[in-house]
């Protein structure tokens, strides 16, 4: 019989590869609390990421995700959704590995791309289409060897029914786990 698994379970991967969605469903079938880094930081500071970023710079909200990252790596049993950018600052990473397994939800830059090309929430994508379009190849590009250290690397693709792909996620980590 395996022993009961305490460590948190934490979503990364890229804006719109489907953090937010997913997570909520896979802390529900697995029965543990549900965590969203971007809304914590949002109720706690009062403000949209979107907004963070204008009035603050893109620093000042890194530090609050940090801030974040620490304290839930202090609980235990959590479902966690984290922000894109934030495995980029071995911290951040340090603090997710020690207390749980990271799953990197991946997704191919055309599936990103019909996912987020309109959204006006994406404080780090520049409003013209082209302009968006090389900036999030670009940050994909620069961010994917940071998601590829992750526990489990799970593909999920445009299509894919969000309570499917949250029943496969859960059998993988049961495997893992």
């Amino acid at each position: 019989m395996k022993k009961t698994f305490n460590g948190n379970i934490y979503l990364i991967g890229f804006m719109g590869s489907g953090k937010s969605t997913i997570a909520p469903k896979v802390s529900q079938k697995m029965n543990r609390a549900f965590f969203d880094s971007d809304l914590w930081i949002e109720n706690k500071t009062g403000k949209s990421i979107s907004q963070i970023f204008k009035d603050e710079g893109e620093e000042s909200f890194r530090e609050t995700e940090k801030e974040c990252l620490k304290m839930v790596s202090q609980m235990e049993q959590m479902v966690v959704a984290i922000g894109g950018g934030a495995i980029m600052f071995s911290e951040n990473w340090i603090n997710l590995k020690k207390s749980g397994i990271t799953i990197y939800l991946k997704c191919a830059l055309e599936t990103l791309w019909e996912r987020i090309q309109n959204s006006e929430t994406r404080p780090l994508l520049p409003k013209n289409k082209n302009e968006r379009y090389q900036e999030i190849q670009n940050l994909l590009t620069t961010r994917a060897r940071f998601y590829e250290r992750a526990d489990i690397i799970f593909p999920c693709e445009e299509g894919d029914l969000q309570s499917k792909i949250a029943d496969q996620l859960i059998e993988r980590i049961r495997k893992f786990i």
